[in-house]
């Protein structure tokens, strides 16, 4: 059975689980109890109820309106009939059998995961001050917000891809949990004790979170606190938050933006920007001039170029 209880504008699971609810589901469910149409009355009394599936129905819900314990209506769901696409039902305002579109089975239908908020982590990017990425075998990453821009501030000083941080916190913000592990067993909570990426952040008001994943079982779980709640992630997920320093910084090859530049030589032949055109420098005058289209496009893949790996000057790989 699952209790959902309405605060506000919001709904909250608080049994059997104390948790949030996703407030569609909710909502979608009683519109879609609310809006069905029954097509006729096919008995009259409770007699016949047991033939109709609707004395110990197999789904039942009940709706309390406002504070009082009697105001309370519920929908018991029976049988499917057994010609044409629909089903049997019943409410307690009556002792009527009801028939109407099978449909209302599939609204009802429901499981407590499908009323559970699947949102694991909400992060607000622009609200976050600092940032420690661990990930097992790795040095500590520490990630530091300063005029709006990340910098990497351990394990060594580094200008750091700020788009590349954003889709980090996106891809945890954005998750949605493929199940819950409401009670984890100790190997699971031992897992997420020494998780193999831990993402630590800080907000603007000094709030610190830490948020663990690791692997179990073939599967990947996620937690704040492992010995409450344990998320099961999608499969995909570990291989988007896996990161490493070289991903994390700064990867550009060249500081310009395209659109500034004026001229460019290639091999010998100079190359001019005129009203964000690019031509051949010898004919840019003329009225005739043809567009030269792959410099524009040179221009914009040298601006966006990233490197996939660096090395110091001394190092054997340079030389």
């Amino acid at each position: 059975d699952v209790e959902l209880v309405k605060q506000g504008a919001t709904w909250r699971i608080v049994r059997p689980v104390e948790q949030r609810a996703e407030s569609n589901a909710v909502e979608s469910l009683v519109k879609s109890l609310h809006d069905y149409d029954y097509t006729k009355v096919v008995a009259e009394s409770r007699e016949r109820w047991a033939e109709f599936g609707v004395q110990d129905a197999q789904h039942s819900i009940s709706l309390t309106y406002g504070d009082g314990k009697d105001d309370i209506v519920t929908v018991l769901v029976g049988n499917k009939a057994p010609v044409g696409y629909s089903a049997y039902l019943r409410t307690t305002q009556s002792d009527k059998v009801y028939i109407g579109s099978q449909h209302i089975l599939m609204a009802v239908a429901k499981t407590l995961f499908d009323f559970r908020d699947k949102t694991v982590a909400t992060v607000e990017e622009r609200s976050l001050k600092s940032i420690v990425y661990k990930r097992d075998g790795q040095a500590p990453i520490e990630l530091a917000r300063v005029d709006g821009k990340w910098r990497i501030e351990k394990p060594t000083a580094l200008e750091a891809d700020d788009a590349e941080i954003k889709d980090l916190i996106d891809e945890v913000s954005q998750v949605r949990a493929a199940a819950f592990v409401d009670v984890p067993d100790k190997a699971l909570v031992h897992g997420l004790t020494h998780p193999a990426i831990e993402l630590q952040w800080t907000n603007d008001k000094g709030e610190a979170t830490s948020f663990r994943i690791a692997g179990h079982e073939g599967k990947f779980y996620a937690a704040f606190d492992p010995t409450k709640l344990a998320f099961q992630m999608p499969d995909e997920f570990y291989a988007k938050v896996e990161k490493d320093l070289t991903a994390l910084r700064n990867r550009r090859v060249l500081h310009m933006d395209s659109l500034d530049l004026t001229q460019v030589d290639v091999d010998g032949e100079s190359y001019k920007n005129v009203g964000g055109n690019w031509y051949k420098a010898a004919e840019a005058a003329k009225a005739d001039k043809k567009e030269v289209n792959h410099l524009r496009a040179l221009v914009v893949d040298l601006e966006f170029a990233r490197t996939d790996r660096f090395f110091a000057l001394d190092s054997a790989e340079a030389k």
